[in-house]
């Protein structure tokens, strides 16, 4: 995930990034964190199991994109 996180931080603002999530099966609370950081930062989270969504609005405290 570090390297993933690496990539991320390198793109300059003005590129669409997407994550498909459709094949993730386990994750992690950092895991969680980071994702909720990249959507609060633009990335999308295409194909996001139910889970993690509810999840990633629990890291949030709630509060809705």
């Amino acid at each position: 995930m570090l390297e993933l996180q690496r990539l991320v931080s390198l793109e300059t603002g003005s590129e669409l990034i997407a994550f498909d999530l459709q094949d993730i099966t386990m994750a992690d609370r950092d895991a969680v964190k980071f994702l909720e950081r990249c959507e609060t930062e633009g990335i999308e989270l295409r194909n996001c199991p139910a889970y993690i969504r509810d999840w990633i609005e629990t890291e949030r405290g709630g509060r809705s994109k």
